[in-house]
Order: structure tokens, then C-alpha cells, then sequence
């Protein structure tokens, strides 16, 4: 790591300001939070939101859930910021036996997980046991370290977002947000 630093100043009584001027070749570990977030920052946050997707997706999804669910992870792989990991992404999907399995919740986590590894093995990062993908993303580890994070009302455990990963779709049922995604991947698609 070199740094190079030049500084001027400016010995007269004039009102000319102390300038210092700061060349840092070095590459920071972390960006500062107010920053646009790098390729690991998008790609650990972004898995994070696939994962939460799989817990909060429903056990016995009907005809349309899964339609939506295909909807999305399509466009999601056309719009993804990083394109080389976009272009990636869909080719994955494309590949034999690995087309979005939606049938149920443990289908798609397992699957979401299967694509996990395969980007980790183009990472070099390890693999994830993908039989512990549901402990992992929505009821927590039997250890009982997330218990206290997750409890809502009369101490029941209420999965990773707060009851939608077991099956509730909210007040509305879920018509407010199957709304706004048919209003959104109908703008998207037409």
C-alpha cells in the first residue's frame, strides 16, 4: 500500500486557503455507509433479499404466486445492476435443471440455495448446506441464537419477516402487494 501526500501552503497574509492534496492507492476494505455500495456489497445484500424471498414465500402457493414468482426472478436477472453477474444469473436459470423450482417454499429455498453455490464455486467461497437453507433464512437455528430476535406478540416465533415466512400474507391478505407487483411487471412488461 503506497500513499502519497503533497502538502502547500501559503505563507502570505492573503486569505488563500491551506490546501492539502491526498492520493491514496491503497483499496479500503469498507466504503463509508453513505457511499454507492460496491460488487460485494450489492451481491451479500441482494442474496439476502432472495434468501428472505424464499422464507416469506408461501408452503402451498397457488397458480399465480408461482407465475409472479417467475415473473420476478426473470426481470430481476434482466435488471440487475451488475451485468456481468446479471448475464450470469440468467444463463444459470437457463441451464438444464435449473429453472426456477416454484412448486412450494422447501422447493424454492433448496433452489435459491443451488444458486447460491453455484455463484460461491465461481467465487471460491464455500458451500452452503443446502438442507439447511430453511434454519438459516426463516425459522433460525436450532441453537437458539436468533431466539429474542424474532418474537412477536405472546412470545411466538415469528420467522424472519415478522409472520410473512409462515404463510401470512398481512392484513389486506395480500392484496395490497400482489397489486403493486401486477401494476409494476405490467408497466415493466407492456
Amino acid at each position: 500500500m503506497s500513499k502519497a501526500k503533497q502538502h502547500t501552503s501559503s505563507s502570505s497574509s492573503s486569505s488563500s486557503p491551506q490546501t492539502t492534496t491526498s492520493t491514496d492507492t491503497s483499496t479500503p476494505t469498507t466504503l463509508p455507509k453513505d457511499c454507492p455500495p460496491d460488487v460485494d456489497t450489492l451481491g451479500n445484500h441482494t442474496w439476502t433479499l432472495l434468501h428472505s424471498l424464499t422464507a416469506s414465500y408461501p408452503p402451498s402457493p397457488t397458480t399465480t404466486h408461482q407465475k409472479e414468482m417467475s415473473t420476478f426472478l426473470h426481470l430481476f436477472s434482466k435488471f440487475y445492476p451488475c451485468w456481468v453477474c446479471a448475464e450470469d444469473f440468467q444463463s444459470w436459470m437457463s441451464s438444464p435443471g435449473n429453472h426456477p423450482r416454484l412448486r412450494n417454499r422447501d422447493e424454492f429455498g433448496t433452489w435459491m440455495c443451488e444458486a447460491h453455490n453455484a455463484v460461491n464455486d465461481k467465487l471460491g467461497k464455500p458451500r452452503f448446506d443446502c438442507n439447511k437453507w430453511e434454519e438459516r433464512w426463516r425459522t433460525g437455528w436450532k441453537d437458539g441464537r436468533c431466539d429474542g430476535l424474532r418474537r412477536g406478540r405472546r412470545g411466538r416465533r415469528r420467522g424472519v419477516l415478522f409472520g410473512f415466512a409462515h404463510g401470512y400474507p398481512g392484513r389486506d391478505g395480500g392484496a395490497a402487494s400482489t397489486a403493486m407487483f401486477r401494476s409494476i411487471s405490467g408497466e415493466l412488461m407492456g
